[in-house]
């Protein structure tokens, strides 16, 4: 692009948005794998073992710090105008990634959200 819309300094802001976003729905499924062997952990603990508060994984708590700290950089959380289509885009892609949805003859160009799977 000669002239992007967004400038050269923004650019780089939408590009860390869009990963960002990307990376979070990464790490959902990874705090979920985390969360579903603790929930078997206690289950085959002896009930005088167990305590009654729900047990957090070390990975659900280091994400909570890491978005607490993220409130610096708020602008980071939402792309900028220019980019939305394309960071909509790219969440779509990695929805249907992580669920194994196939898209036909593999290309993303031309998916909407409609496409995307529900049970995600």
């Amino acid at each position: 692009e000669r002239d992007p819309i967004e400038g050269p300094v923004p650019r780089l802001d939408a590009r860390l948005c869009i990963l960002l976003c990307i990376t979070t729905l990464a790490i959902a499924d990874i705090i979920e794998e985390e969360d579903t062997a603790l929930a078997d952990e206690r289950e085959s603990m002896d009930t005088s073992q167990r305590k009654e508060k729900p047990v957090i994984g070390q990975r659900r708590k280091d994400l909570i710090t890491s978005l607490k700290m993220l409130g610096d950089f708020e602008s980071l959380l939402a792309p900028p105008q220019s980019v939305i289509s394309v960071a909509n885009q790219a969440a779509a892609k990695a929805v249907m990634f992580i669920s194994g949805f196939k898209v036909g003859g593999g290309y993303f160009d031309s998916i909407s959200l409609n496409d995307v799977p529900n049970n995600c």
